[in-house]
């Protein structure tokens, strides 16, 4: 089975760009035997050159089948020009929306990026979504039908408990001064980073001597040095899709306050230490002080080895491809991809 996986997002060197869990995603379904060929798109930038190297891609490698990660421009680009089976995968902001605080031209892209993945989703094959609270925002009912949640899955010879001492030392916290590690850059309006502030601004008037450091900038490998050498991992997102930081301090056993975004419900049932609580900054305040007042690991490692292993959501999305490309091969063309004729050659077969 031979795969080209587009997405705009890879290869990246940020956690905080997206493209670093599809990159690991794809190196779970290469385990498996599947042949993946990744394509680096830019068709929100560079539309002309993304479109021919497609094109390009294509008749070189005449994949069984494409996979789309991350709705928007490129995705309908995609969509329209696919000539095999397309699988979309959604992730959250490509349905969810832009960020309320977001300057307007970021808004407006935000926006355009949602209508695309809306029009894209009926000419997949198959569609997966990151959470199941991302299901309603489909608007075609025939879409939320069929659509696969499958988050993505964690990496558990990367993110694993590992000794805090020598993570601190490594990560360069010193003192035994209590540290909260915000869930995403400070500078990304999404992620609500004045929440985090005025929640640990709000835990220290109470005697609590809690630093907060927020995880912009650290290489994706690093990441499990920092899970290990916080306290605990504070998340005040407007919005989220899945959160992979959430499950990824999990597997490292790092306690986790949250505010009630996508999947965390399901990702923390029957995990402790930690708590979800609405956005106001008294109530992540109180909360981050039960926490850490425990002064404990979680049990989440063994949470997310049960439900969100990498090479078990691999399989799974193997088994999505040979239902795409099943339907394909029975003639079922999705949406207005059905009116077009399908191009000829072995991996074009209609």
């Amino acid at each position: 089975m031979r795969i080209l996986a587009v997405s705009n997002a890879f290869p990246s060197a940020s956690a905080e760009a997206g493209g670093i869990f599809a990159w690991r995603e794809i190196a779970g379904l290469r385990a498996l035997g599947i042949e993946v060929e990744p394509l680096h798109s830019g068709f929100r930038r560079r539309f002309r050159s993304s479109w021919r190297e497609f094109h390009q891609r294509l008749r070189r490698l005449q994949p069984d089948l494409v996979h789309v990660y991350a709705g928007s421009i490129g995705a309908l680009a995609v969509a329209a020009a696919c000539p095999c089976p397309l699988v979309l995968t959604f992730g959250g902001p490509d349905l969810l929306g832009p960020a309320r605080r977001d300057p307007w031209s970021e808004r407006a892209v935000g926006h355009l990026a949602v209508a695309c993945s809306q029009l894209a989703a009926p000419n997949a094959d198959a569609i997966v979504l990151r959470s199941e609270p991302l299901r309603p925002l489909l608007l075609r009912p025939a879409d939320r039908a069929r659509a696969h949640v499958i988050p993505a899955g964690v990496d558990l010879a990367l993110f694993r408990p590992l000794d805090r001492a020598q993570a601190r030392r490594e990560v360069g916290w010193s003192g035994n001064e209590p540290v909260v590690l915000f869930g995403g850059s400070r500078w990304r309006a999404i992620k609500r980073f004045d929440r985090a502030v005025a929640a640990v601004e709000r835990l220290r008037r109470q005697g609590v001597p809690a630093r907060l450091e927020s995880c912009e900038a650290i290489e994706p490998d690093r990441m499990p040095l920092f899970l290990t050498a916080a306290d605990c991992l504070l998340l005040t997102s407007q919005h989220e899709g899945s959160p992979n930081i959430v499950k990824e301090a999990a597997a490292c056993g790092c306690p986790i306050v949250t505010v009630p975004v996508g999947d965390v419900a399901e990702i923390l049932d029957g995990v402790a230490p930690g708590a979800i609580v609405p956005a106001d900054p008294d109530a992540l305040a109180a909360a981050l002080a039960k926490t850490l007042q425990e002064g404990r690991r979680s049990n989440g490692p063994e949470r997310i080895r049960a439900r969100y292993a990498l090479d078990a959501t691999a399989r799974r999305v193997a088994r999505v491809y040979g239902e795409a490309m099943a339907s394909w091969r029975a003639g079922r063309r999705r949406g207005w991809r059905r009116l077009r004729r399908a191009l000829p050659g072995k991996a074009h077969a209609g």
